[in-house]
């Protein structure tokens, strides 16, 4: 069987992907990937072990998206000429939309996960005629209302949850007995993450805690009051939730369910202007598995990590009531044998 997948535009949205490909893979499937133009999409598939084609479609808000929607349509429809895939399988993204254009044209069967709670635009359109909609969450059911829909949870690297805290102490080498928490801003980094910490560096050392900084691509080069480690990126980032008492980070669905997936409470900053973020975030609250921070006074940031450092037992105890579903297990049964 040869299967097709279609990712592109974040991190968020590709490595699902990869992780599906990886399932694939291992039952002996032939996978191709497309995805967009951006840097970052190119450098994370280059890294991977799978084929890929970039098609030439720049993001939506870009003046000359329309022409050359139109060009990575045809780019598209050669890509599945050549490759002749018997399913194919996207998660969401404008990338994806020419595949899935030509797969609802040629009826190849077509499966999708959205990632966030609030499905977008490429999921909605194509939603309908899908074989099935893989959700990472409960909630999105309630903005599809199809049948074909299906909460399989969010695809997490296999070895997250995995790793137990002395061999992640040793991997750092870090000699402390403080708190540690893990910052993540996303696969590209956050800027507003680090300048948060950075204007609150000497509260946060008086609440004595050991930074973990994943910075991305960010510039950041400031001298910070509290212990800490900063890295560009982190391969093995399973040995980074291991290594931590708790994570601030983004209100991305692949941030959330790697939390989820680790067991580590959460201090989620959203946002602002990113709906599905927000929505996300909540699911962090309703579980009671961390703290969301949102509001315009930066302030109530340091009320809420306080909170959560001193009440880790409290979010902590949380993840024994979660019925986590065998992400892997659901979309393969359905991709291979249904």
């Amino acid at each position: 069987m040869k299967v097709l997948i279609a990712t592109g535009g974040t991190g968020g949205h590709i490595y699902p992907g990869i992780l599906v490909g990886k399932y694939l893979k291992e039952n002996g499937i032939d996978v191709l990937f497309t995805i967009g133009k951006r840097k970052r999409e190119i450098e994370i598939m280059k890294k991977e072990e799978f084929p890929f084609v970039s098609l030439p479609l720049p993001q939506p808000s870009k003046i000359s998206f329309y022409p050359f929607l139109l060009i990575s349509l045809i780019f598209a429809l050669k890509v599945i000429i050549k490759f002749k895939p018997d399913k194919i399988f996207a998660t969401g993204s404008y990338s994806s939309f020419p595949i899935l254009f030509w797969a609802n044209f040629l009826k190849i069967p077509y499966y999708l996960h959205e990632q966030n709670t609030i499905p977008g635009k490429v999921i909605k359109i194509f939603s309908k005629k899908a074989k099935k909609v893989f959700v990472s969450f409960e909630e999105t059911k309630s903005y599809l209302k199809k049948e074909n829909i299906i909460f399989s949870g969010f695809p997490v690297r296999e070895n997250i949850g995995k790793i137990s805290k002395d061999e992640a102490v040793k991997k750092f080498n870090i000699i402390s007995n403080k708190k540690i928490f893990l910052l993540i801003g996303g696969s590209g980094g956050s800027k507003y993450l680090l300048e948060l910490i950075k204007k609150f560096d000497k509260e946060i050392d008086s609440l004595n805690l050991f930074g973990i900084i994943i910075k991305g691509n960010q510039t950041f080069d400031e001298t910070l009051s509290f212990e800490n480690i900063i890295f560009e990126y982190i391969d093995e980032i399973e040995y980074a939730y291991a290594v931590s008492d708790f994570v601030i980070g983004r209100g991305g669905a692949g941030t959330i369910w790697e939390c989820i997936v680790s067991k580590k409470p959460s201090l989620i900053v959203p946002i602002k202007t990113s709906k599905h973020q927000i929505k996300n975030s909540k699911i962090v609250e309703k579980l009671k598995i961390g703290e969301v921070f949102i509001s315009e006074d930066e302030t109530f940031f340091i009320e809420k990590l306080k909170k959560i450092s001193e009440n880790l037992d409290y979010y902590q105890k949380n993840f024994s009531y979660l019925n986590l579903p065998k992400t892997k297990d659901i979309i393969l049964k359905e991709i291979l044998y249904e």
